[in-house]
């Protein structure tokens, strides 16, 4: 099995998002987190989505090997409550919420990697648009070293 070593550096934030309901942000959000955990790097998983579904995973009586923290209220102070976790972990995955508004315009600022989860329809290409122009909107305003994929 591989191992990641961070070398003491800050956190890697990704953030998967997509403004679509139902695209599979939180299960892909986890399988990153696993991923990574199996792989050894120290992960934390961040829910900024209003329903939850990252703490109704962590409720469901399984066990999870890396903690979570549930951001959703916390509006526009969930940047700076990220960026206090960045030293202690490798890995730091945003389960995004399904829309795009000032809150997700926070967490594309402060991420490296944005991936966005899609299913294979038009429903969801279509959906995908508003939130492709916001990343590209960030990229030239405030964080041109941005990065994601769909």
């Amino acid at each position: 099995m591989s191992s990641i070593d961070a070398n003491g550096s800050e956190a890697k934030v990704i953030f998967v998002t997509n403004q679509k309901g139902g695209s599979g942000k939180t299960m892909t959000a986890m399988n990153i987190a696993a991923g990574l955990d199996q792989l050894g790097a120290r992960v934390m998983v961040i829910d900024i989505d209003p329903q939850n579904t990252i703490v109704s995973w962590f409720n469901n009586g399984d066990e999870i090997p890396f903690p979570y923290s549930n951001l959703a209220a916390a509006t526009d102070k969930a940047p700076a409550e990220i960026k206090k976790l960045m030293a202690a972990y490798d890995f730091i995955i945003i389960d995004g919420r399904p829309q795009v508004d000032v809150r997700v315009t926070q967490m594309l600022i402060i991420c490296d990697l944005v991936v966005i989860p899609l299913r294979p329809n038009t429903m969801d290409f279509g959906a995908t648009e508003v939130l492709i122009n916001q990343i590209r909107r960030v990229q030239q305003d405030d964080h041109p070293d941005i990065k994601f994929s769909y």
